[in-house]
This record gives C-alpha cells, structure tokens and sequence, in this order.
C-alpha cells in the first residue's frame, strides 16, 4: 500500500495527513517549543540583578535546537513510509523540516515545499487531499 503524507506545520504545531489509497488519518501533535525566551514572567524588571535571572543566549539557543530536534524527530516518525511528501506552512518550520530530513539520511521521499497562511485542520486536511487527488475518502483523526 503507497503511502502519501502532507503536513502543515510551524514551531507550535504540526497536522499531519497520511493518505493510503482511499484511506486518510489525520494527526495532530502539539510542539513544546519556543522560539523567542523571554525575560522572567515576560516583564522587565528594573532590579539591579535582573540580568542574572534571565538564561545567557547560548543556553537558551541549545534548548531551543534540542526540543526542536526532538520536535522533527516526532513529525518525521509519522511520515516516514510515505514516498511523497508535501510540507506547507506559515514561517521557516517548513524549511527546517526539509533540511532536517535531509540530513537524517530520510530524503529517498520526494519532498515539495509550499508556502501557506494559518489554516483549519479542515483547510489543511481539504488542501492536501486536493494537491494528491484524492476524493471520498475517510478521515481517521488521531
């Protein structure tokens, strides 16, 4: 059974469609990542001290890099027997993937990047049966 998977994802969030033959499941997964760390509680204070109470740059930026790579190590686990891929989504997340793909060694999948705007689940899931062709098909939400 061919096996096609279309995603929409950003840093927060990513909605995974898996297409086998007429059978469609649809994931959602949740990302714990943040790009932009901000000062304690999000307010700057005017304390003497307060700049040792925020994480130094370069702490802030391997955690970032270790739940993202956590974050693509999750996606990819949910499409990795597709044979075609197609990767969409507001900012830089959809470039990330795909270079993160490539370099894990998973790139034997064609891969398309396509630029789109915030989306339902249902324009998401709508747009990806569209871009393969599918129609009538079963939506599995998981």
């Amino acid at each position: 059974m061919k096996q096609k998977a279309g995603l929409w994802i950003d840093h927060r969030k990513a909605v995974i469609v898996n297409i086998y033959d007429q059978k469609v499941e649809k994931i959602t997964l949740e990302s714990t990542v943040e790009k932009q760390l901000g000062r304690v509680n999000g307010i700057r204070s005017l304390d003497h001290f307060e700049n040792q109470m925020v994480l130094a740059d370069d702490t802030r930026e391997k955690k970032f890099k270790n739940n993202i790579a956590k974050y693509y190590n999750l996606v990819c686990s949910k499409i990795k027997e597709a044979e075609s891929v197609v990767i969409f989504g507001p900012g830089e997340a959809k470039l990330e993937l795909r270079k993160f793909i490539k370099k894990n060694n998973q790139a034997k999948k064609l891969i398309e990047i396509v630029s789109a705007d915030k989306m339902t689940d249902h324009q998401i899931t709508a747009k990806i049966l569209s871009h393969f062709g599918v129609e009538n098909a079963t939506v599995i939400n998981r």
